[in-house]
């Protein structure tokens, strides 16, 4: 069962997904929702995860929401393993280009990225990654220089 993504790109990813696995047995729903505890559109998508029993749940609601999701409701869901795939789903459905190979193996696919969706790929690239080096810089020399 997928759970993610815009109802356009789950379209097209799913029938591009049979389309190359046709004996695959895959069902799911758009990610867009309100995902309210007590908001009904959430409670029919549980419902239907549920009713449908899958084995592995894939989830690309995007970074925070799927964790935030999982965290909510892994008690309520029958399913054997849960997988956060991210924008797997853009990619497949060839919403998102994928970078050329040789642009990965020097290691700056995230450049092709940015370039090609400045919007989403800038705090992604731009500014996370120096958050976070400032985090572990800090809990670094905290832990370095801390006196016992």
């Amino acid at each position: 069962f997928y759970l993610g993504s815009t109802s356009v790109v789950f379209d097209k990813g799913l029938e591009k997904i049979k389309e190359i696995l046709p004996d695959l047995q895959i069902s799911g729903h758009h990610g867009y929702f309100d995902m309210g505890n007590e908001s009904l559109e959430a409670k029919s998508i549980m419902h239907l995860v549920n009713s449908y029993k899958p084995s592995i749940l894939l989830l690309g609601m995007g970074m925070g929401r799927q964790e935030s999701w999982i965290y909510d409701n892994n008690k309520e869901l029958n399913v054997n393993f849960i997988a956060t795939i991210g924008g797997c789903m853009d990619l497949i459905s060839g919403e998102i280009p994928l970078a050329p190979r040789w642009l990965g193996k020097l290691g700056i696919e995230w450049l092709f990225l940015l370039i090609k969706n400045p919007k989403r790929g800038f705090r992604r690239y731009l500014i996370e990654p120096w958050l976070l080096a400032i985090l572990l810089f800090n809990k670094w020399t905290s832990n370095y220089f801390s006196v016992k």
